[in-house]
């Protein structure tokens, strides 16, 4: 096995350290040395390395030891602040959404702004406003109701957006590493982080009000996208509606829900399957006869767990600052 070079070893410890520290502070040093594995020797100079780059912070509440108190070391979330935006269906309008975070995913600053008043050229002064008032920004999320293919805003109902290839040119107007994601599949990282028990095989399937239903597959944590970021555009399954001719409201719903979760579990065998609609349109107890018709069609099988959730909104949020924390982690 070959070594690794010394500025290798720091960087390595250096993440490992304050994944510690942000894990399980405040720590002292001999707490933390505890914790890593650590030499006290190398620790220290890791803290005063961290703690010049700001990236940690001696906590507020010095820590009892017995003998005379130590100093504790604590994360410093907001070391930098990530922007994120959802662009989401509210009231049959698009609206963006504008959130700014801490490293915690605490909410510093949010803001709504009308998406149907909104050109590219305007989103990107609303973009630069926020990083004007809030420098310490180190990372933009979007989420979008739609699919980045090679680059481009390909499949997107907001056509001020459409056939773009925003994140490279947000990327060389603000110079931050920028995260692109479809809405559902923010969705469902969110809810399945809320789960106590980690599912291997999540599906989740979204439909909004005036356009067509998506869908997403979490294996193992990690977001199914296919060869072309297409996975889950089930809009195109040949199904029995035609998503051109009418929306939710003049579907037979029941019907093509049990269609499409029928499909999913095929293809994948999912441990569970949320869908996100309206009360108004499902319940639990209305998913009653579409699970008796599976168990039917699927006799010799434990059916997954089958649910309707009306937190797309909370979940698709959560699921996007998860995402753009990790992209300004990784950038680092």
């Amino acid at each position: 096995m070959k070594a690794s070079k010394p500025q290798n070893v720091k960087e390595n410890n250096l993440m490992f350290l304050k994944t510690v520290i942000k894990e399980n502070g405040p720590l002292s040093q001999r707490e933390i040395a505890k914790q890593s594995g650590l030499s006290i020797v190398t620790i220290n100079k890791l803290v005063t390395w961290l703690l010049e780059r700001d990236e940690i912070k001696e906590a507020k509440k010095l820590l009892t030891t017995g003998g005379r108190r130590a100093v504790s070391y604590e994360y410093n979330a907001e070391f930098k602040l990530l922007l994120a935006i959802q662009l989401i269906e509210k009231n049959h309008k698009f609206v963006f959404l504008f959130h700014v975070t801490d490293l915690f995913g605490e909410i510093v600053s949010e803001e709504e702004i009308s998406g149907s008043s909104l050109s590219w050229a305007g989103f990107k002064e609303y973009v630069s406003s926020f990083l004007d008032k809030f420098p310490k920004i180190g990372g933009i999320m979007l989420g979008i109701p739609g699919v980045e293919i090679h680059g481009e805003l390909k499949i997107l109902d907001f056509p001020p957006l459409l056939n773009l290839n925003v994140r490279k040119e947000l990327q060389e107007v603000f110079h931050l590493p920028v995260g692109i994601e479809n809405d559902i599949n923010t969705a469902v990282r969110g809810y399945a982080d809320w789960l106590p028990v980690k599912h291997e095989i999540l599906v989740g399937i979204y439909y909004p009000d005036d356009f067509p239903p998506g869908a997403s597959i979490l294996i193992n944590g990690k977001i199914f996208k296919g060869r072309n970021g297409l996975a889950g555009e089930i809009k195109h399954l040949p199904l029995s509606v035609d998503w051109e001719m009418g929306l939710l409201d003049k579907i037979e719903f029941n019907k093509n829900s049990q269609e499409v979760i029928q499909t999913i579990i095929s293809m994948y065998d999912p441990d569970k399957i949320i869908i996100y609609t309206n009360e108004r349109i499902v319940s639990q107890e209305e998913l009653i006869p579409i699970k008796e018709n599976l168990a039917e069609v699927f006799p010799y099988i434990e059916l997954p767990e089958i649910a309707s959730s009306v937190t797309f909104s909370q979940d698709y949020l959560k699921g996007l600052i998860i995402q753009g924390i990790e992209l300004i982690e990784s950038a680092e």
